[in-house]
C-alpha cells in the first residue's frame, strides 16, 4: 500500500521527467482548466444566438481572454503529452520507434500551441 503520494513512482520516470504523480497531478489540473474554459465558451455560444463573426471577433478580443485561451492551450497541449506519452510506453516497445513518435508528438504539440497564439494575436 502507498503510504504517501510522495514515495508513489518515485523510481519510474514520468512524461515530464519525473515520479508519476507529476504525471497525474498535470492531468487532473490540466483537466480543470479545459473544463473551465469549454463551461465559459458553452455558456457565450448559448447566450450569443445567432451567433456571428462580429460578436465572436468581440468575445476573443480581450486581452484577459486571450491570456486565458493561451493557458487553455498550454494545458491542452500538455494534457495531450502526458496521455501520448503513456500510450507510447504502454504500446510501443521498439525504444526508437517510441522515440521517433514521441518526438514527432512533441513536435505537432509544440507547433499547435504556437499556431493557436499566432491565430489568437492576429
Amino acid at each position: 500500500m502507498v503510504a504517501t503520494a510522495q514515495n508513489y513512482g518515485s523510481h519510474s520516470k514520468g512524461a515530464f521527467g519525473k515520479s508519476g504523480v507529476i504525471d497525474w497531478i498535470v492531468q487532473r489540473k490540466s483537466a480543470v482548466v479545459l473544463a473551465v474554459y469549454f463551461i465559459y465558451l458553452a455558456i457565450f455560444l448559448i447566450t450569443n444566438n445567432p451567433l456571428t463573426f462580429e460578436k465572436w471577433i468581440i468575445f476573443f478580443s480581450p486581452l484577459y481572454f486571450k491570456i486565458f485561451t493561451l493557458v487553455f492551450l498550454y494545458c491542452l497541449v500538455a494534457h495531450a503529452w502526458v496521455g501520448v506519452w503513456i500510450i507510447a510506453t504502454d504500446y510501443l516497445q521498439n525504444l526508437k520507434v517510441r522515440g521517433l513518435f514521441l518526438f514527432i508528438c512533441k513536435l505537432c504539440l509544440i507547433g499547435y500551441w504556437f499556431w493557436g497564439a499566432i491565430i489568437l494575436f492576429q
